[in-house]
Formats: C-alpha cells, structure tokens, sequence
C-alpha cells in the first residue's frame, strides 16, 4: 500500500538577508508609522516644571470623586422614591411593550451616543420571566416620565431600571433586545439578590448523583445548581467539600 504523507515546509534561517531585513523594518517605522516626524514633533515642544501641592490636590480629587457618588445616589433615591410613589397609586393598566418587541412598537428609535445603541427615550419596555405571572402589575406613566425627566436633568446617567418580585423588569429608556423575551429573570440577577439578602450568604449544594436520578433529573438539578451560583455575589460562601 502506497503511503501519502502531507508536505513538509522548513525555512532556513540561513536564506534571510539580515541587511536587507534590517532596511525593510526601518523603512516601515520611518514611512509606514512615521516615527522620525512624531519624534520631531515631541522635540519641538515646550516643558515647564511646576511646584504643586499635593495635599491640596488630593483634596481637590476627593471633592470631586464625593460629589460624583452624592450625585448618583440622589439619582438612585429619586428613583426609589417614583417607584413607591407608582405602587401607591392604583394599579395601572397602562403596560409597556416587551423589549424584545420594541422594534414592531416604536417609531422613534434613535442611535443615542451614551447607550451606544438605537432608544427611544420617550418610552420604557419590560422584560418578563418564563416564570412570572399573568396578572403583572405594571408601573405607570407618571413613572415613566420622571425617569425621562432624570435622564434630561442628569445627562451623566445611563440605563434605569426596576425589578419586581414578580420577576418583570422595567428598563428605561425602550431599546430593542435581540434576546428571546422570557429569557431574563431579575430576580436571579446577583444585584437583585444583594439587595434582596444584603447579609452575606453561606450556601451548601447537595445533589444527589445514585442511579435513581438519571440523566434528565440530574440535569434538572445541576441547572438549578448553577442558577443559585449565578445570584452569588463576592462576600457569599459556597461549600464544594462535601461528596455523597
């Protein structure tokens, strides 16, 4: 029997011409990046020294940093506050059109630079659980408009969201989710989790591996297994020492 064997390639380091290689990456930094004129162009500049504070600097970048984080927490308490002031109310009928659905609902979807995506920020959409009940209660328009009013007042904000027990999430501003639409649970999302918990968790995970599972059983209870590690958060501890 006749043997085919794939073809054997080998460069010889021998065959390269060091010159001329050195010439061709000299002609690339000079020509192609242009390495000679951005370093004329650094030696023309004019340097200074200046005596500076540092204490007083450091001062200044703690102001700064502070009013930025008193400012985002006054978003989050305005929110907090439409959100009750929505429960408040009466249950509202008016409900907001899935996101996944946004694209046959909105005409006024426009690229917006600090979403990095198409919105409309005129209107909200939900994303509901597989898992979640029919007789959801939406948030009303009134809640609606005070996050398009926050969104106006500070221009530093992006997404705005709220996610209930019933497992609907109300995002602000309405964008269109190429995700399937029951796909999303906020309630196993680790930020609902901590809010929910804030106190450190201690989880141990028993699953039964004896041949009574079987393969269908056992991949019921390894998904629901990597749901609760998917809710952790980095102060939880999570027992895997144990084997039954």
């Amino acid at each position: 029997m006749a043997s085919t064997q794939s073809p054997q390639y080998f460069l010889c380091a021998d065959l390269l011409d060091a010159t001329k290689f050195s010439q061709t990456l000299s002609k690339l930094a000079t020509e192609g990046l242009g390495v000679a004129d951005l370093q004329q162009e650094f030696d023309q500049l004019q340097f200074s020294e200046e005596p500076v504070n540092g204490t007083q600097i450091i001062f200044s970048l703690t102001a700064k940093i502070a009013n930025k984080f008193k400012e985002r927490f006054n978003v989050v308490r305005q929110l907090k506050q439409a959100v009750e002031d929505a429960y408040s109310r009466s249950q509202s009928y008016s409900r907001q059109w899935q996101c996944c659905k946004t694209q046959d609902f909105s005409y006024n979807l426009e690229y917006d630079s600090r979403f990095r995506q198409k919105v409309d920020v005129a209107k909200a959409c939900v994303k509901i659980s597989g898992s979640a009940r029919s007789n959801l209660r939406y948030l009303d328009d009134l809640f609606v408009k005070k996050m398009e009013q926050m969104l106006n007042d500070f221009p530093f904000i992006k997404w705005q969201y709220f996610g209930s027990e019933e497992g609907m999430l109300t995002l602000f501003p309405s964008f269109e989710d190429k995700a399937a639409c029951p796909s999303y649970d906020p309630r196993f999302r680790p930020w609902y989790v901590e809010t929910a918990t804030p106190e450190p968790k201690d989880v141990v995970l028993v699953i039964d591996t004896s041949g009574s599972m079987g393969t269908t059983l056992l991949n019921v209870a390894t998904g629901a297994a990597n749901t609760v590690l998917s809710t952790m958060n980095p102060r939880d501890r999570v027992s895997n020492d144990m084997t039954l």
